[in-house]
């Protein structure tokens, strides 16, 4: 595990593009976090979001399978997923600690079937120190 400084440096937070295709499956590009949490997601307001909820895709391996990712700090798991619109700025908390390999799928507000978006969606991650907050 990596030791962070206690100062504030560049290092201690990341910014990463990911885009939501408009391919039928409602899937992302997978984003390696490189050992920094997700914190929170910034959604562009160019161009609208076709409406949808987020759902999230993960795993801690690259040869893993990615999963649905499940929060259990509320009592009984429950599937993470997000209501959204374009031009948000969203705040991730501790269910994303760990996760290694990130990636977004578009779906209704059942969580049952994905959502092609008519444009590509352009999202911004905002990564930070693990059990931390952005620095």
């Amino acid at each position: 595990m990596a030791t962070y400084p206690g100062k504030r440096t560049p290092d201690q937070r990341a910014f990463a593009a990911m885009t939501v295709t408009t391919a039928a499956d409602g899937l992302s590009d997978v984003l390696d976090c490189g050992g920094l949490a997700l914190k929170a997601l910034e959604l562009s307001s160019a161009g609208g979001w076709t409406a949808a909820n987020l759902a999230f895709l993960v795993s801690y391996r690259s040869t893993d399978t990615l999963k649905e990712l499940w929060n259990s700090s509320t009592g009984a798991p429950v599937a993470v997923n997000m209501t959204t619109t374009g031009g948000r700025f969203i705040s991730c908390g501790p269910a994303f600690e760990g996760v290694r390999f990130l990636q977004l799928a578009s779906i209704n507000t059942a969580s049952t079937a994905a959502v092609a978006q008519a444009a590509a969606r352009s999202v911004w991650a905002i990564l930070g120190v693990p059990n931390g907050p952005i620095k």
